[in-house]
């Protein structure tokens, strides 16, 4: 995403300065930008995470005989038979297909966020920074 950055120019002496700075729109933009990108980061963390961790159940049919791997959900789901290996796979599968989307998702949302609260569109044009 292009951002063209805001631009804050104080001038006079340091409470001045200071006093323009504490109260310039673009500093409180800054500030509610790094609050929400933090939660927005985690939660594509964990997105990418899930989505890369539900495609290891692609293994499952052949992993579901060994004695050293424990294919189970606690008491509620345990792959102890070819099909429910087949089925595991498949819905890991497509689970990890859809988080992948919803990745997609919040990287644009993180986009949206960054052009919306990081862009002046009043001040004269300067060379776009990738956020």
């Amino acid at each position: 995403t292009e951002v063209r950055p805001q631009r804050i120019r104080p001038s006079g002496a340091f409470l001045d300065r200071y006093r323009q700075l504490a109260t310039s729109p673009a500093t409180w933009k800054r500030i509610a930008y790094m609050l929400l990108k933090l939660p927005l980061q985690a939660v594509s963390f964990a997105v990418t995470v899930s989505a890369l961790s539900s495609v290891a159940l692609l293994a499952t049919p052949f992993l579901y005989e060994q004695d050293w791997a424990d294919l189970s959900l606690g008491d509620w789901y345990v792959v102890d038979t070819l099909g429910e290996a087949i089925v595991t796979a498949v819905a890991g599968l497509i689970v990890g297909w859809l988080l992948l989307f919803v990745a997609v998702w919040l990287g644009k949302l993180a986009a949206l966020l960054a052009t919306t609260l990081l862009t002046d569109d009043s001040a004269a044009p300067s060379p776009p920074v990738v956020a």
